[in-house]
């Protein structure tokens, strides 16, 4: 089968979850189109990438020339499949008028959106043929904002579980970052912007440092945020960035604790990386977190926006000693039940051939 992949520019979770999903499905034929520089690593054999710019905001003319220009290239195409609102503007529209049937898969809740963000989300609730939400938190969102339940499927992301062992990794891990094996860890990434809460950790960490002084905060990731959290964790020698994180997997093996303090969150990767290597995890209890975590079962959600409820989460997981326990062997079994690539890959397939197969039999 021939899909056309769109993606809205993109760092982190959502790019990671493209490379995946192509990878997981040798059997179809990948055009992908982002912007420059999006796939970091060799294409697999199935993937085409040509460069294609995607604004960040919405611009009606420069929006209408690449619909143009995506409608006129779309050739042998059998489904677009968009990723982001913006990328949906474009790709789902522009196969509408080309009469290809189109997937939307949202990664974040919409919240708050402006008068021309709703209108133009109208547009492409429209012209999709099936929306994908990442979470029911994202789904809810989309709800509310007017898009057709009959058109949207939840599938959550998925993971490669061969890449996230579970606690293998942790002396090596520890190792490689010269940290002290007996030294307590907290560990956070992600994309460094607002929405993540990063700025929270200073604070939170200075309450966890009165029960263990000698802790370590490390931080990784890129992004708009990157120099102010740089200013606000300078303040204690033990806390690192530790920039562009290229092996998540042995990266928040080094941590006692993930630290997820986001404000608003789809689903999050990193929680589910987290939970299938084994680390307990502290997580905002927002979105898809609440999901994710099975309501607390899975790991310990908090009041989001709060240092302080973010620190007695780490304090209790020191603590209590909580790796390697029951919490984490069950965090591990409901990844492997829920949230595998296998998973994920495969309900993304089925809804390829579902639309492809509609759209043959209306054309008959």
């Amino acid at each position: 089968m021939d899909i056309t992949l769109v993606v809205r520019p993109s760092a982190g979770g959502i790019r990671q979850h493209v490379q995946w999903l192509v990878e997981a499905l040798p059997s179809c034929a990948f055009t992908l189109r982002a912007n420059p520089g999006f796939w970091k690593n060799s294409l697999p054999k199935n993937v085409s990438f040509v460069p294609f710019n995607i604004r960040s905001s919405t611009h009606p003319l420069i929006d209408y020339k690449a619909i143009r220009e995506l409608r006129s290239e779309l050739g042998n195409t059998q489904v677009v499949h968009a990723h982001g609102v913006r990328a949906g503007l474009i790709g789902c529209i522009a196969a509408r008028q080309a009469n290809i049937p189109s997937i939307l898969t949202v990664h974040n809740s919409i919240t708050n959106a402006s008068l021309l963000q709703k209108l133009a989300l109208q547009i492409v609730f429209k012209s999709s043929s099936v929306i994908i939400a990442v979470s029911q938190a994202v789904a809810d969102s989309l709800l509310k904002l007017g898009a057709p339940n009959s058109s949207i499927q939840v599938i959550g992301n998925g993971i490669p579980l061969h890449s996230f062992p579970y606690g293998r990794l942790r002396d090596k891990a520890r190792a490689a970052l010269n940290l002290p094996q007996q030294a307590h860890v907290v560990i956070a990434l992600g994309r460094l912007s607002p929405e993540k809460g990063f700025d929270l950790l200073s604070e939170s960490m200075a309450i966890v440092r009165e029960t263990y002084p000698d802790s370590f905060l490390l931080l990784g990731g890129t992004g708009t945020e990157e120099s102010k959290l740089s200013l606000l964790l300078e303040n204690h020698p033990k806390n690192r960035m530790c920039g562009y994180i290229d092996n998540p997997a042995s990266f928040l093996s080094a941590g006692d604790v993930v630290v997820i303090p986001s404000r608003t969150e789809g689903q999050s990767l990193v929680a589910l990386e987290a939970m299938a290597l084994g680390i307990p995890v502290v997580a905002s209890a927002v979105g898809g977190l609440i999901e994710t975590f099975g309501a607390g079962r899975y790991g310990i959600l908090t009041e989001a926006e709060s240092p302080k409820a973010v620190a007695t989460g780490i304090l209790k997981i020191l603590h209590d000693d909580i790796g390697n326990s029951e919490l984490t062997k069950s965090a591990r079994s409901y990844v492997e039940s829920t949230y595998s690539l296998d998973i994920m890959s495969n309900r993304v397939s089925r809804v390829y051939t579902e639309i492809a197969e509609r759209k043959n039999a209306t054309s008959r």
